[in-house]
């Protein structure tokens, strides 16, 4: 079956009603490649990753865990990362990040580990609908 729910709601995202509550002051800014550290990780990818201005971390986090109970993904949370696995044994990353400069924001970076890259799209397109507040249809078995 599948319904639409609404993410849109400011009280998600609340301690009381979320397994994953991220402060604003604990996310770190993304880091880039310099001639020192060249692994650092590669440029962000615009189909895995979104920049959500104007919402605090904690709603951003707590749509985000909301979305993965739903969808039925399994994820160990932890600080400003979480690591999920799917029933489709796709195994991903989900990382905030600060934005540093004027308008700021949460830059919310999904990474695919292993299993099907179709399988992964899926759920990381609602994954980051999700932390913008959008509609999601989420499938529930």
């Amino acid at each position: 079956m599948i319904t639409r729910k609404s993410l849109s709601d400011p009280l998600i995202g609340a301690a009381a009603k979320s397994k994953w509550t991220v402060q604003h002051s604990n996310l770190k800014a993304r880091p880039s490649p310099t001639p020192t550290t060249p692994c650092a990780l590669p440029p962000p990818q615009k189909c895995t990753s979104r920049l959500v201005k104007h919402t605090s971390t904690d709603i951003i986090s707590g749509r985000i865990a909301m979305t993965l109970q739903a969808r039925s993904i399994k994820a160990k949370y932890c600080k400003s990362a979480a690591k999920c696995r799917t029933l489709d044994f796709v195994k991903f990353y989900i990382r905030l990040y600060v934005v540093p400069g004027d308008d700021g924001g949460v830059l919310v970076e999904l990474q695919r580990v292993s299993g099907d890259y179709l399988s992964f799209m899926y759920d990381c397109r609602a994954i980051l609908d999700a932390a913008e507040g959008k509609d999601v249809i989420m499938e529930s078995n």
